[in-house]
């Protein structure tokens, strides 16, 4: 069923869940403007507006404190420094947490009247473990570290479960004891970990590899560290899931040809996994609605994002959504062979096409990986005449920890080749006019298209780079002291290829460039600096042609204002209208 539909481009939903007493839909929306809070009552079919934030609302959660009704953050135009926010239930805020210098991971539940949160700062190694009173609001500082702890949640009245970044992919789990300040380190959750959810005070659900191929489900024993495999696919990462503790029914997603795949499963006896039919969608965000009934985000390239409601009782589920709501474009998949012969995937968005115009859209990360996903920038341009490639080149998620690795350090030139092989296949099997291929990308996939301009200048139409880095060594030296080492990790250690760097940079082979360039930034950019494009703006000033720069002044290193997310269309479809 079709709970709230969405024909706007630019209206966005994220994090779907049901209130407490089970009568509404709480969800976060830029429905006016900025990210806030909004029930959904699904007796009387009516929306309001909970929260009425001067910034955007970054996360939620139910509270059980008295008089509480939720806790929410908010950060300061995109710079992700997360301040906490009590929403009373008489509809008051109450501010909890305010420290605009310092970066918060605030647990999602509370216990003994205390929230548990950790504090850093931006060029600080030291990651501080604090108590906040809900009642008195004092804060206590617990625990201090150089580990990276970017996440937190409580397992009872006295140990804490702390996740531990080790590397740009890879986390480890830890227990902190209240009382004693003792860490203890669970070796057998080493690897990639997600969706974390704590079933007791012993026994945590999480998405993992362990340090192997694919992601599965797993559960781990805390006091004995003995590990069960819940749920897992043949060579597919399972990406997310949704549980229901009353009955111990998992639903769990993979990506399968762009698109999600739900399969349902029983935790509390040995069944065969249960492929759901549903509609041809990518899910953003699931939550259940009862024992045999989902509500979730739902999005298509051709669909903006809509609330939807689905049955997981049957093997066939009635309930569809026709996901094509834009008429005069298509969306498709493929594939292609890269200079080595691996198959890389890719979908695509289009018109008919005739002019054979080809934008190829890079994503960022580098680990994340292309869905086949509503995004507005993306619809305005295929509806403009070009169509749109989007490649999970190698290292992408979603494809094994193999894959994800294949463009660590110098390994980086072939993902660059599969770029170039992508546009090979573009000309010479899809018959695009290789004078009207043209590139763009978001963050490391802005990087990768300065790259490849920088590298195979006589390629491309155009291009565009969104918060991307132009020199590598110059990301690693300026990026938070704790960050660093992780971002090592996959790009190479800076003491190490320096030199190999500085050939490679984008930044010092401006001159080559002779396509057009248009480069986006937002100013408060947390993650790549600002300083990355204005950089290469200068350097290439004298280029003929020179840069078009546009400098995002109230947002970060993800656009999130209406807005802004209008002017982007409009800025990036005129710029590709005059130079694709």
């Amino acid at each position: 069923m079709l709970v709230i539909e969405n024909c706007d481009y630019y209206r966005k939903y994220k994090k779907i869940c049901v209130s407490s007493d089970g009568h509404s839909l709480l969800y976060i929306s830029n429905a006016d403007g900025l990210n806030q809070i909004y029930s959904f009552n699904l007796s009387v079919q009516k929306t309001t507006k909970i929260t009425s934030q001067p910034q955007h609302v970054k996360d939620y959660w139910k509270s059980d404190s008295s008089g509480i009704h939720l806790f929410f953050t908010c950060d300061d135009c995109g710079n992700e420094r997360e301040q906490l926010y009590a929403l009373k239930k008489d509809g008051s805020v109450e501010e909890m947490i305010y420290e605009p210098e310092s970066y918060h991971y605030i647990s999602s539940s509370s216990m003994n009247n205390q929230i548990y949160y950790v504090s850093n700062k931006h060029q600080s190694n030291r990651f501080i473990l604090k108590s906040l009173d809900i009642n008195t609001k004092d804060i206590t500082t617990l625990y201090i570290t150089d580990e990276v702890i970017t996440s937190l949640t409580s397992l009872s009245k006295d140990r804490l479960l702390l996740t531990i970044e080790k590397t740009n992919i890879d986390k480890i789990l830890k227990i902190y004891n209240i009382a004693s300040g003792e860490i203890t380190t669970l070796h057998n959750s080493y690897g990639r970990i997600s969706c974390l959810n704590v079933l007791s005070g012993s026994q945590v659900l999480f998405v993992g590899d362990q340090g192997g191929e694919n992601t599965k489900i797993v559960q781990l024993n805390i006091n004995t560290g003995d590990v069960v495999d819940i749920a897992s696919l043949p060579n597919a990462d399972i990406i997310s899931y949704c549980l229901y503790k009353g009955t111990q029914t998992l639903v769990m997603e993979t990506i399968q040809k762009g698109y999600s795949q739900l399969y349902k499963a029983d935790m509390s006896r040995s069944t065969a996994l249960e492929k759901l039919d549903h509609s041809q969608v990518v899910f953003q965000s699931m939550c259940f609605i009862g024992n045999d009934k989902l509500a979730a985000i739902a999005s298509s390239p051709i669909m903006p994002p809509h609330i939807i409601t689905l049955g997981i009782r049957l093997k066939t589920n009635s309930t569809q959504v026709d996901n094509h709501f834009i008429s005069n474009i298509f969306d498709g998949y493929g594939y292609y062979q890269s200079f080595d012969g691996r198959g890389i995937e890719y979908s695509y968005i289009s018109d008919d096409n005739k002019n054979k115009k080809a934008v190829i859209y890079l994503h960022g990360g580098p680990e994340h990986r292309a869905k086949r996903e509503f995004s507005s920038l993306i619809a305005n341009i295929a509806d403009a005449g070009h169509s749109v490639f989007l490649p999970n080149i190698r290292g992408s998620s979603g494809y094994g920890r193999s894959f994800l690795a294949m463009d660590s350090g110098k390994q980086r030139e072939a993902a660059l080749k599969d770029i170039i092989y992508l546009r090979q296949h573009l000309v010479e099997n899809l018959g695009f006019s290789e004078k009207h291929v043209s590139i763009m990308g978001h963050s490391y996939g802005g990087f990768m298209t300065l790259l490849s301009i920088s590298h195979y200048p006589n390629l491309w139409a155009s291009a565009i780079d969104i918060v991307g880095m132009s020199h590598i060594s110059n990301f690693l030296r300026s990026t938070p002291k704790w960050r660093r080492p992780l971002r090592e990790y996959k790009y190479g250690r800076l003491e190490n290829l320096s030199q190999y760097f500085n050939n490679q940079a984008p930044l010092h082979r401006a001159e080559n460039i002779t396509c057009p360039l248009l480069i986006l930034h937002g100013t408060h950019d947390a993650r790549v600096p600002y300083q990355e494009s204005e950089n290469m703006y200068k350097k290439m000033a004298h280029n003929n042609p020179s840069p078009n720069f546009y400098q995002i002044t109230n947002e970060g290193h993800f656009f999130l204002h209406r807005d802004t997310l209008k002017k982007i269309s409009e800025i990036s479809i005129n710029f590709l209208t005059s130079h694709g």
